[in-house]
Parts: C-alpha cells; structure tokens; sequence
C-alpha cells in the first residue's frame, strides 16, 4: 500500500503523486523499497519508481546510502544495465526513476520449467558480462547477481542487470561483520565475508550458468548455515555429472566460474564475455560439421546433391590429405608426407567410428520408429522396450527406469505457431500427464531416489526425411518434477531459430526413459520464413 509520502492524485487511476510523477500501480517490492509503475507528467513516458522505504528513510544515513547507490548506478549507461533516469529526494523520500521494461525476470522463466537452449545460455551469459563489465569499470561489484536480479527484456531480447542495492563503489561492505547477497548464489569470499573483487559477481554469474545447464544450483542445503559451510568448503559436482549432454566447452567453463578462489577463475567479466563467445562460434562449426556427416551418410536417393566440400590440407604443407591415385607414391616417398598419411589414416579412422556409432544410433531409432512415425502423424506411443534394464539381484538396490515403470506419464496438446521468422524465437508447448491409477503406479514413487526419471526431446525434421536434434537441450525431470496422480504439468521449449534454415519442418517431442527407450512421440507443423 502506498506510504503517506505520497500527494492526492489528480485522477481516480492514480494512487497518487510523487513530485512530478503520477504513481499507477505497485509492480514490485524490494527489501529496501517498493517498486511502482509511474508516469512522468513532464516527458510523457513510463517510468519504474523505485522508493525508499519509509522505515529505512527514516534515517539521514540509510538515505544517503540509497542516494549514492542510485547515483552509482546511473553512472553506468549500458544496454544491458537497468537505466536510471532520475535520482532525487521528495520530502525525505529517496527515489530513482528507472527504465520501465517489459518482459519477467529469469527466476520467472525458472520457475514455469521453461528449458533454454545452449545458444541462448550462451548469449545470456555474454549479455550479463557485457554489464558487468561496464560496472566493474566503475569499481562497483553488483554482489547480488541471480536470476531474480536478471531481467529478459521482451523488446529487445536483451538481458539487463537489475538491482544494484547491495553495490557500493570501492568495493566496502554494505555494513561491516554482515554477510551480504543472496545464499546459494553468494561466492565463497562473500560467505567467508571477505573483501571482494570482481571475481565474485563471476562465481554468482557461474550458479546462474549451472542453474539453467542442469535445471538445480550448485548447493541446495536446508539451512542458511550449512549452505554457507558447503560454498566454502564442498567441491561442486561438475556440470557434466548432473547433465552429461551439456556441451563439454561450456561444462569446463562454468566449472571454471565456481572455481573456490577467486584466481582461478576467468580474470575480469570482458575476459568471460570472449571465452562465451568463443564457445558458441565452435559449437556452431562442431554442429554444422555434424549435420553435414549424418546429412550425407543418409542422403536418400534423388536428393539435390550438396557443394563440394574442399579437400583439406595438411598442416604446414600444403598438401591435400588425399592425393590422386598417381600422386600417392610420390607423396609417400616424402618421410614428412609418411609422417601426415599416418596421421591422416587415424584421423580417418577415427572419423571412421564416429560415422559408424552415429549411424548405428539412427539405424536403432528407425528400427523403433513404425511406418506411421516416419511420416510423422500426429501423435504415437511406442511399445514398452522390452530389452531395457531390469532390476539386479541386489535386493537393496534401485530399481531400474524402464519404459513398463514409466508407462503412466504422457505428454499431450503438443503446439507450436505456424511460422516463425528465422532468428527468432519458436515457442513448442505441450503437456506432462501422470495417469497413474494409483499411488503405486505413480512413476515418481517408484523412482522416488533418481535425480532424473524422464526425459523430453525435441527434434527437426525436414523434408529430406532427417531428423536433426541439437538445437536445444533435452528437457529432464526429476521424481519432484512431475506432476501428481491424474493430473498435468505446461511444459515448454524456446528454440533459437537462427542456426536452422527456413523451411517447413515437423517438430518432433519423444518421451524417453534416461536410458533413451522411447515412451511416446509427439509431432507438429513449424515453418521457418525469412525474416
């Protein structure tokens, strides 16, 4: 409700005045203030006002701690920080007028379960660096970044820091012998309560990486105290252990972030911002290589034949790894062209292998698949594996996930927009069912010790025929995950459309064991236009 700092209002839809800015409506609170949707009467624009409260601004020292902060604040002009476009005082209330943004904060795209893809994570993480690198060359540490201080603009697609409440330039303490930040996503110098420097907002910005990898942070204690305990003392399971199809570049790199000192991990926010960059340009290649091996090895006959793909050439040499008939004995009879065919044949072989494994995996999924899934109809179940792993003879351990125990889950109502201009956003929604009869058939009982119990899938197939998964991350749940008996829980994917090129695909959800065995499949219609 709106504190007595506020003057009448001119009209019925406003709570009323603040100077010059007419207050609407509270859009959020704060542990220091309230957050409202104002307008400024003297520039015809929206406005977020934030307001101190009024118990804190009861003091002349919290006020100028406000103030200043506010003033720090403003001081950064960066596309992916918050604008300040105002800082004041009105009868002894501190205020900032801040950029209205349109869009929710991360921590609420969390919470609806909604998976973003690998490019995405990786373009998050570039924007918040790019902002926290306009504010540590300011000297200020935000000390606070988590996904509920990180806000998805929906205009522009862009990430903005939010909230510098508990940044002070200088790198002081808010308040000495006090912990300040958020538990689960503090650095351990923070709950060590040592001095900072930059390298902490790096270490939160790496929970927040690992949260959106894995779907969980690093430490999930009860207590605020053992959670402390275990920041600065336990390892952190890496990346790859929780989620093994996390990309391994971007696995290191997060590892890298939660790295217990400060020196061991990337050296400044600009540094980080690279490496990101960096990641996303060899995962792209590493993908588009892919498709190009599993494209031609299941090209299907009358397909428009690909371009040529140049030959290419031995390191420091020049000459082509392989040579015309006539030019082998030649080649040969060099002791360094010896040196690159031996090299060249592992190489080959090794290729080789790989080739053979990824089309051994097609081979196993098409021989699953029935005539009707192969031309993708509207939606399937698959007949329970009946070679999936059974329970050992160890009467104490788990019993194995199979397709038989999860036969109660369903996933419905798959939906998708019809066309989507390429670089934007494909929105694939669907439903998780659990029609379990009762609490004995519940898979999430059953299971109740497995950290993943199903897993969602979504892949892309063209009209050659080949299906093409990678575009964004399975979607895993846990036993906690799913919904209750007889009833569902909205699930959806955001796939970048960028790396896909324009087209009319059929967008294809299985429901899988963590073993892989198919439950059930589900598919759509998408096209992907120009933009």
């Amino acid at each position: 409700m709106p504190g007595d700092f506020l003057e009448p209002g001119g009209h019925p839809e406003e709570l009323g005045r603040l100077g010059p800015y007419s207050v609407r409506k509270v859009i959020g609170t704060g542990g220091m203030g309230m957050v409202y949707l104002a307008e400024d009467l003297r520039l015809k624009r929206q406005v977020a006002l934030k307001v101190m409260n009024e118990r804190f601004a009861a003091t002349a020292n919290s006020r100028k701690r406000f103030l200043d902060e506010a003033r720090a604040m403003a001081a950064i002009d960066h596309d992916h920080v918050v604008r300040i476009f105002e800082v004041g005082e009105y009868h002894q209330t501190p205020f900032m007028a801040m950029e209205y943004l349109r869009g929710e904060t991360l921590e609420a795209l969390i919470r609806r379960g909604d998976q973003l893809d690998v490019p995405t994570i990786l373009r998050l993480g570039r924007h918040v660096c790019r902002g926290l690198a306009a504010a540590h060359s300011r000297g200020i540490i935000h000390r606070d970044i988590k996904p509920g201080n990180l806000w998805l603009d929906a205009n522009t697609n862009r990430t903005k820091i939010l909230d510098f409440g508990l940044a002070l330039a200088q790198g002081h303490l808010a308040s000495s012998g006090n912990v300040v930040g958020t538990p689960g996503y503090l650095s351990p110098e923070q709950a060590r309560n040592e001095p900072l420097d930059d390298r902490s907002d790096l270490y939160s910005l790496g929970v927040v990486l690992y949260e959106l990898c894995t779907g969980q942070i690093p430490c999930t204690n009860a207590s605020i105290a053992s959670m402390l305990i275990a920041i600065i003392t336990h390892p952190t399971p890496p990346v790859l252990t929780v989620q093994p199809e996390v990309p391994p570049l971007l696995a290191e790199c997060v590892d890298q972030l939660l790295a217990k000192e400060p020196r061991d991990r990337p050296a400044s926010a600009t540094e980080l911002e690279q490496r990101l960059h960096e990641i996303g340009r060899a995962l792209e290649s590493e993908s588009q290589a892919a498709l190009q091996i599993v494209t031609a090895a299941t090209k299907p006959v009358g397909r428009a034949k690909s371009k040529p793909v140049p030959k290419p050439t031995a390191p420091d040499s020049g000459l082509p790894l392989q040579t015309e008939p006539g030019d082998r004995n030649a080649w040969l009879a060099n002791p360094k062209g010896l040196k690159l065919a031996a090299g060249g044949t592992l190489t080959g072989l090794a290729l080789l292998v790989v080739l053979m494994w990824m089309l051994r995996s097609d081979a196993e999924r098409e021989a699953a698949l029935s005539p009707s899934l192969r031309q993708a109809d509207p939606a399937r179940t698959i007949s329970p594996d009946s070679s999936s792993p059974t329970t050992s003879g160890d009467p104490q351990a788990k019993p194995k996930i199979t397709a038989d125990s999860l036969a109660a889950l369903r996933v419905e109502d798959l939906s998708a927009a019809d066309q989507v201009k390429q670089g934007e956003y494909a929105q694939i929604k669907f439903r998780l069912v659990n029609q379990a009869a009762n609490p004995q058939e519940n898979p999430a009982r059953l299971h109740a010790r497995e950290s993943v119990l199903a897993v969602c899938r979504l892949s892309f197939q063209g009209a050659d025929g080949v299906r093409h998964e990678g575009y964004v991350l399975p979607m895993r749940r846990s036993p906690r995950q799913i919904p209750a008996v007889g009833n569902s829980t909205p699930l959806e994917f955001q796939v970048a459309t960028e790396p896909i090129e324009v087209g009319q695909y059929t967008v294809i959800l299985t429901l899988e064991t963590p073993q892989r065995a198919i439950l059930q499949e589900l598919s759509t219609k998408l096209e992907i236009v120009n933009p």
